[in-house]
């Protein structure tokens, strides 16, 4: 029952009074609820981020391939006989564009990890794959897979344009 004096509520006044001996604070129960609720939100997090890492690795290493590809044809198209040299080593692959009589780099791409490429068109010889290209620009045929565990990308380039045929996610 409310009681009213000079038109405050005595009421409210008690109810004020008690919450200011309140102790203010967390509970052990709200504490462990919220500890719990940010380790499952940082878990999906952090599986996120390994899954965007390994998306950009490839995306890199897919982009910087077809990048040495266009050069090998552009220089090889202004008189300089060229081929793409690619050499896996140690969990570290190479591509690189050299000139064919003195094995200068004219252009390179390494990658390490746990990203592993794979020519499969070509005969691979001992020392790695070697893709050449006459005096217009032109190479045999190749394709290149990238694996990594479960995820693996596939595409093939034609030799004669240089156009790119993708499978992506060959193998998943």
């Amino acid at each position: 029952m409310k009681h009213y004096t000079n038109g405050y509520c005595l009421w409210e006044a008690e109810a004020t009074a008690r919450l200011a001996g309140a102790r203010l604070g967390f509970t052990l129960i709200e504490l462990l609820a919220v500890i719990v609720i940010l380790s499952l939100t940082l878990g999906v997090g952090i599986t996120s981020l390994a899954t965007i890492d390994n998306a950009a690795r490839f995306q890199r290493a897919r982009t910087s391939i077809l990048d040495l590809d266009a050069r090998a044809r552009l220089i090889a198209r202004r008189g300089t006989p060229v081929e793409i040299d690619i050499q896996r080593a140690d969990g570290t692959w190479t591509a690189r564009v050299r000139r064919i009589e003195t094995g200068e780099t004219l252009a390179s791409f390494a990658e390490h990890g746990s990203i592993e490429a794979e020519l499969i068109t070509l005969a691979q010889p001992q020392d790695g794959v070697r893709v050449p290209f006459d005096a217009r620009g032109r190479c045999p045929d190749y394709s290149v897979r990238l694996q990594h565990r479960d995820h693996a990308e596939e595409w093939a380039i034609n030799g004669l344009t240089g156009w790119v045929r993708e499978d992506w996610g060959a193998g998943r």
